[in-house]
């Protein structure tokens, strides 16, 4: 009875070759790991931790990826939009007008929904006048200087 419970310890690896393979396996992976930097980014909201990490990338890996730089595109474009409608909500709380009132068919424009780009697509021009020109107009621009009382990013100026 003794002698049959011991078989199943017998060792199936008697060379122990995958012992081996499994300590080298480890020792490279060993050396990865003291190659490779980690960095842990704190701080608050929007206060540049993606940012660092992009520049980073960019700095010491080969870039970004076609589908990347395509997600920053989109996401450029949104960020404008959005500015644009902050600064108009801005207006209206602070009791700002535009000075130029032929721009006012514009904000209706600015203030519907924002419109999905699909891949490789350009910005849509029916944008591209209302946004110059709102930009311009001294209003939107005393709005702006305003942006420290209300969430208008940092980066709109």
């Amino acid at each position: 009875m003794g002698n049959r419970a011991s078989s199943f310890l017998v060792r199936k690896d008697p060379d122990g070759s995958k012992s081996k393979e499994i300590d080298k396996l480890l020792k490279e992976d060993e050396k990865k790991m003291k190659t490779e930097a980690r960095v842990l980014l704190l701080g608050a909201g929007e206060s540049g931790k993606s940012t660092v990490s992009r520049q980073m990338r960019l700095i010491h890996t080969c870039g970004f990826d076609p589908e990347e730089k395509e997600s920053f595109r989109t996401t450029v474009f949104s960020n404008i939009i959005e500015a644009m409608q902050t600064l108009l909500d801005a207006m209206k709380k602070y009791d700002i007008q535009l000075e130029d009132k032929s721009l006012i068919p514009h904000i209706s424009l600015i203030q519907s929904a924002i419109p999905d780009l699909n891949p490789g697509q350009a910005y849509p021009h029916v944008y591209l006048d209302p946004l110059k020109q709102l930009w311009g107009d001294p209003g939107i621009q005393k709005a702006c200087q305003l942006g420290n009382q209300f969430a208008l990013h940092d980066n709109i100026q």
